[in-house]
């Protein structure tokens, strides 16, 4: 109890005046932000060496810096991304997509389909005739063996 009483009296009120804390917080809080500002300058410095390299420093075109960036743009690849892409030939737009790819793809093999088979239509009235008359030149019948 008697420790309870000793930090109550250490205690120190806030600017605000809603939180209370210790002089241990409080010099808890200053480390931390002594060690926040020295990992700052820290990586600023590193940065300024990369730059300094050369080697490392190069970038992509496409790649933006981070204060640079608009919301209303797509970010670009980085150079990482664009190694690993490697060289890649332009692609049409239906290549690009999957399935509308295949769609095509079956349209065109009914299409052909069509030519070889002849469709089967179902009797609604009893059979009047050919509707678009009998053509002398085309043979569609099936060979017998």
């Amino acid at each position: 109890m008697y420790k309870h009483l000793v930090e109550v009296q250490r205690r120190e009120k806030k600017a605000d005046g809603n939180q209370y804390e210790t002089q241990d917080e409080k010099d808890a809080l200053v480390y931390y932000q002594m060690m926040k500002e020295g990992r700052r300058k820290g990586s600023e410095a590193d940065e300024n060496d990369d730059e300094n390299d050369g080697a490392s420093g190069v970038r992509d075109a496409d790649v933006e810096e981070d204060g640079d960036e608009d919301e209303d743009e797509k970010r670009g690849i980085t150079y990482q991304m664009s190694k690993n892409k490697g060289l890649t030939p332009k692609r049409k737009k239906d290549n690009r997509n999957p399935r509308v790819k295949h769609r095509k793809k079956f349209r065109k093999a009914k299409i052909r389909r069509k030519g070889q088979i002849r469709e089967v239509r179902t009797e609604m009235h009893r059979y009047s005739g050919e509707i678009s008359g009998i053509k002398a030149g085309i043979k569609r019948g099936i060979k017998l063996k």
